[in-house]
């Protein structure tokens, strides 16, 4: 068949007109005009139209709505990150006043200064 296409493309075009029109004489199809109404079907009611966009809208409304919550979890997440690194960053202090205080083996030095 994708042969046939090939070498007589307005085959396939008969085909088509003789779908849209039910009609089985090619000479009938090819002396009316074919319009892109006809060939595209029916178009839907406005009701139709209203229902789609009512549901599209919904769909959006709630899309936005969970990228606002996702956003929110986001800076929720960022603040825990900053008062995690704050704490580490307090810790890693604690950490190096501990290691002035005390020797390698554990024993306090003398001559250390507190904060």
């Amino acid at each position: 068949m994708k042969v046939l296409r090939f070498l007589e493309p307005w085959r396939c075009l008969i085909l088509v007109a003789q779908k849209v029109f039910k009609s089985e004489s090619r000479d009938q199809v090819l002396e009316e005009e074919i319009t892109l109404k006809e060939i595209s079907g029916p178009q839907p009611s406005r009701v139709e139209l209203q229902s789609k966009l009512n549901e599209v809208n919904k769909e959006n409304h709630v899309l936005t709505n969970r990228g606002d919550t996702v956003q929110e979890e986001s800076n929720a997440l960022k603040s825990l990150m900053s008062s995690v690194e704050d704490d580490l960053n307090e810790l890693k202090a604690f950490k190096e006043v501990f290691l002035q205080c005390f020797s390698k083996d554990g024993t306090l030095r003398e001559n250390t200064s507190t904060i």
